[in-house]
């Protein structure tokens, strides 16, 4: 698992990255990772999954660190652009 997660790390570019793994194999562990990483260079990070349960787990792994006040969830309807635009 540690070669999968320094390939991530490693394949981190200003532009995307996707990381399809099946479940069980720490994806979200490694995807907290990373961002906290490219959090802790400075660099912003636009994460998406296709189900809510995904984004709640990384949102509770990187709150468990400290930085949670970091993260915008714009996911559901109860998200209002002024809201947005205020972050």
């Amino acid at each position: 698992m540690a070669v999968n997660r320094r390939a991530a790390f490693d394949d981190a570019s200003p532009k995307s990255h996707r990381y399809p793994r099946p479940p069980g194999t720490g994806k979200s562990q490694t995807i907290a990772n990373l961002i906290a990483g490219l959090i802790s260079q400075g660099k912003r990070v636009l994460f998406v999954a296709e189900k809510r349960a995904a984004l709640e787990v990384v949102y509770k792994r990187l709150s468990q660190v400290g930085l949670g006040h970091l993260i915008l969830d714009l996911h559901g309807g109860d998200v209002k652009r002024k809201t947005f635009t205020s972050a």
